[in-house]
């Protein structure tokens, strides 16, 4: 099976460490598709990103559609795993499902329905994931609720490689 896994692929981030478990598996290919760095903001565009999260529409500075785009084009994905990606648009996801026909994932630690952790472009998306991952038993109802055909329930992840004591270099003091 290959697998596209789009997330935050920073180091100790969680989504690196589920796209590698993934690769681990036997019979598993993981393509890696990391979220875009955020161009540098100066004032007027910290202050435009603030405003358009707050109304619950990110802004794409980065391209991150256009580049998940551009890799689901390229790694012909049985599978699209998208970790805690609130700025991925419906149109992206369609176009990605009717190019490749994979199977569209959605994974999140948080609760996903609050204002406050969602989007307006995940919101408009619920309907399009085949499977929606979330560690919030209430929010199982929820999700059904706002359009979500299939949710599951996934506990909170433990790697012994990362959650552990950690030395003072470790950490950067």
């Amino acid at each position: 099976m290959r697998i596209l896994y789009h997330g935050d692929m920073g180091v100790g981030q969680h989504a690196l460490q589920r796209a590698e478990a993934f690769a681990r598996l036997p019979g598993f290919t993981v393509v890696q598709s990391p979220m875009p760095t955020q161009p540098p903001a100066n004032i007027l565009l910290s202050i435009a990103k603030s405003v358009a999260w707050r109304l619950h529409r990110p802004l794409d500075l980065a391209g991150e559609n256009a580049a998940l785009l551009a890799a689901a084009r390229s790694a012909r994905p049985d599978v699209l795993f998208c970790d805690n990606a609130r700025n991925i648009r419906p149109a992206t996801l369609a176009a990605i499902k009717e190019e490749t026909g994979a199977h569209l994932v959605f994974s999140s630690p948080d609760d996903i329905v609050a204002p406050h952790n969602g989007s307006k472009w995940l919101a408009d998306s619920y309907a399009q994931w085949d499977l929606f991952f979330t560690t919030k038993t209430f929010n199982i109802a929820e999700l059904r609720a706002a359009g979500v055909r299939r949710v599951a329930l996934a506990s909170n992840m433990y790697n012994p490689a990362i959650h552990r004591p950690m030395t003072p270099a470790e950490v950067g003091a």
